[in-house]
């Protein structure tokens, strides 16, 4: 039987991002989804234009209720962009009545380059830290992980110092934490990739090859990945090598075909391999 997954994300009308990267992506991995909306927009958030933005309000814990009244369960819940900060506080209030308690994977969106975006502040990430004490996995950038322990942000940080700010993370609850976009401090630069930080554990920097650019995106497929590895039984470091290597393949493609950061990531080809490898694990198990 597939995993049963609740996804807590935005979901854009026509971007390649949030929510419109997460499904297929979880569900070519095998994974039932339930889909709780946090915000709904024509596009991307910064896109240029009279984006339309649709408010869930009250919606959002009334889906919840009613689940409950039916009974859903979900085997993991994953986290990514809320659109108000209660809505932090009802999936904290939802996990928390869970008898048997869901895989709690948090992608805290909330800010890149050292800013937070537009709307977000210091009441925003405290209600973050809250969520992310629950977490079984949390994946921030290296901007989100600054605001998360209350570190000062530069652009440049030596894997000695990500390493204090991950054990800051696992101060809070946390796992297991994968800070993305992380590359090593005066190498050739041309590998990026997660630095994992585990209790009792040595760091562990998995790289992939690095891409001229940022897409969009990037960070919903990277999240995504790694739910439908880490659901299919492998440890999380092992999830995290097969995450990067499937998102060089998504890069590489991306950039030959000429895409356009703006317009996301080329991500439909890996789905059938994707399929492949965890039907190939299935039968294995």
């Amino acid at each position: 039987m597939n995993k049963k997954l609740l996804l807590v994300n935005d979901m854009p009308g026509a971007a390649k991002v949030a929510a419109n990267v997460n499904f297929p992506v979880l569900s070519a991995g095998q994974i039932e989804v339930a889909i709780l909306p946090t915000l709904i927009l024509s596009n991307y958030a910064g896109s240029p234009g009279p984006v339309v933005k649709h408010q869930i309000g009250q919606d959002f814990n009334a889906m919840l209720n009613h689940w409950e009244f039916l009974g859903l369960k979900f085997d993991a819940i994953l986290t990514g962009y809320f659109g108000e900060s209660n809505q932090i506080d009802e999936i904290i209030s939802y996990y928390l009545k869970q008898r048997n308690q869901p895989k709690l994977l948090v992608d805290p969106t909330m800010g890149d380059l050292g800013k937070l975006y537009k709307g977000f502040d210091a009441h925003v990430v405290e209600k973050m830290t809250r969520l992310i004490q629950f977490a079984d996995l949390v994946m921030p950038n290296i901007t989100e992980a600054c605001y998360l322990t209350n570190t000062p942000y530069k652009e440049i940080f030596t894997l000695e110092e990500l390493t204090d700010i991950g054990n800051k993370l696992l101060a809070l609850g946390a796992k297991n934490v994968a800070i993305t976009g992380v590359s090593e401090v005066d190498t050739s630069n041309d590998q990026i990739g997660f630095y994992l930080i585990r209790e009792k554990q040595k760091p562990v920097l998995l790289s992939h090859q690095r891409f001229p650019d940022r897409f969009f995106g990037t960070g919903d497929l990277a999240i995504s990945l790694m739910a439908v590895f880490y659901l299919a039984g492998f440890d999380i470091e092992a999830s995290l090598v097969k995450t990067g290597k499937l998102i060089e393949e998504v890069l590489k493609v991306t950039l030959e075909v000429g895409q356009p950061k703006e317009a996301g990531l080329v991500f439909e080809p890996i789905l059938s391999e994707l399929y492949s490898m965890i039907l190939k694990e299935k039968e294995l198990n």
